[in-house]
This record gives C-alpha cells, sequence and structure tokens, in this order.
C-alpha cells in the first residue's frame, strides 16, 4: 500500500493529517484503508503545496463522495 509514510511525512505533517495520536507505520497501514491512504496523500501534497500531485492522489479514490469531501474539506475556512 502506497501512503505518507513513502514520502517522508514529517511528525507536523503526520499530526495535521492523522490528528490525536501519531502512529508508526505499521499501525498506520493496519487502520487505513487504501483509499483513506488516498486521501492522507491527497492531503500530505496539497499542504505542500503540490496541486498537481494531490490530484492525482484524489483522483484514485474510488469512493466519489469521499473524493470531494477531500477537496472540501482542503477548502474550508
Amino acid at each position: 500500500m502506497e501512503t505518507i509514510f513513502d514520502y517522508g511525512v514529517t511528525n507536523k505533517e503526520l499530526l495535521d493529517i492523522v490528528g490525536g495520536s501519531m502512529p508508526n507505520e505499521k499501525e498506520y497501514i493496519e487502520r487505513r484503508s487504501q483509499d483513506t491512504a488516498y486521501g492522507d496523500l491527497f492531503f500530505l501534497f496539497y499542504g505542500r503545496g503540490s496541486m498537481r500531485k494531490a490530484d492525482y492522489y484524489a483522483n484514485k479514490v474510488t469512493d466519489v463522495l469521499f473524493r470531494y469531501d477531500l477537496y472540501r474539506i482542503a477548502t474550508h475556512p
């Protein structure tokens, strides 16, 4: 499974994306579906200002409503 850990996620980014406790990679993989991992990758790259890469991962999400929620959450004031 491709995850935020494959892209050198920082502790701050991890906390911003996952919230609450900071899981290690093994715990993260056990608790995430592939769609959720793609959503987290969307937020990672959105936060880094790389919209092309963020869009790429959003478009990999198979749940259309979740995909729309990613953009709604990211752009909500």
